[in-house]
């Protein structure tokens, strides 16, 4: 009885103790988005041009915008790169084009509309996004891509072709079970662990199998080394034909194959070309790309 008793003091304690979240979980609950659909929305069909016209965008309490006054156009089939150091607001400008937060001053066209024009659900599905912070779920291969794309879960042929243009379709052929192998030890004990690398073209091949207009990639071989980098963006581009594929990067020598490259300092586009020019304009991007490539003894 005593074992019983203090048993349930114990219970009642972490009851009185989770119930201080609860108003904070209701609040949660309560909350809508302050991003929403016009009224009369239209149906985005797909990308055929991207248009920044003097956009600037500042976080709430900070005292510089993260993006000040940037202007650029994007074309069907592109693959341009964003480069720059950390904080230059190359991450910013993705997250604006996603209409996860609106700018505070200019406007995104697409396709020669206010890309408020377009509905929320058809602008971020012609947008297919991979992120550096991606996650890694504990289900099988195919079922980790299809998470890109729900209506492809039962389409094994469209999931082939997604992990095939990611790179990572000879990994999954090598494993146990292929396609249906579990990955991940956190639900079940015969899960296999990929590399990051790997996981990173998992992450992909979720994007790819949207078959959406634009391919966006944001720092997403963080775990290659520079060599490995390269060349999966070689192969990225080769495969991704149909694709506008806008890449993010802090590798200069990973992105000197993109057919533009545009550098950013402070929220500012302050060189725009492709790498061969750039190099010979002696600007800020020869002189990151070179730190970055020199040999350290």
């Amino acid at each position: 009885l005593e074992r019983f008793l203090v048993s349930q003091v114990w219970h009642l304690a972490m009851l009185l103790e989770h119930t201080k979240y609860l108003d904070s979980f209701r609040e949660l609950e309560a909350l809508s988005p302050s991003i929403k659909d016009a009224a009369e929305s239209k149906e985005l069909a797909s990308i055929v041009a991207v248009e920044f016209k003097d956009v600037t965008y500042g976080y709430p309490q900070s005292d510089r915008p993260a993006l000040s006054h940037v202007s650029f156009v994007l074309h069907a089939g592109e693959r341009v790169a964003l480069v720059g150091e950390n904080g230059a607001g190359k991450s910013t400008l993705i997250k604006l084009l996603l209409r996860l937060y609106e700018p505070s001053q200019g406007e995104i066209h697409i396709n020669g509309r206010d890309y408020r024009a377009y509905s929320l659900a058809s602008l971020r599905k012609q947008i297919g996004v991979t992120f550096q912070d991606f996650l890694e779920f504990s289900l099988s291969v195919k079922e980790n891509i299809a998470v890109g794309e729900l209506s492809y879960l039962e389409d094994q042929d469209a999931i082939e072709q997604a992990a095939t243009q990611s790179g990572i379709q000879e990994r999954v052929m090598a494993l146990p079970k292929q396609y249906q192998t579990i990955l991940g030890h956190e639900f079940h004990e015969e899960g296999v662990e990929l590399s990051g690398g790997e996981w990173q073209k998992v992450a992909l091949a979720r994007s790819l199998i949207k078959d959406a207009s634009m391919l966006i990639l944001d720092e997403p071989t963080a775990a290659l080394d520079a060599r490995s980098e390269f060349q999966f963006f070689q192969e990225l581009f080769k495969r991704a034909k149909k694709q506008t594929v806008l890449v993010i990067s802090h590798r200069f020598s990973s992105v000197r194959v993109a057919d533009r490259i545009l550098v950013f300092k402070d929220g500012v586009i302050v060189e725009e070309g492709k790498h061969d020019v750039l190099m010979k304009n002696k600007g800020l991007y020869e002189e990151l790309y070179s730190l970055q490539t020199k040999d350290v003894f």
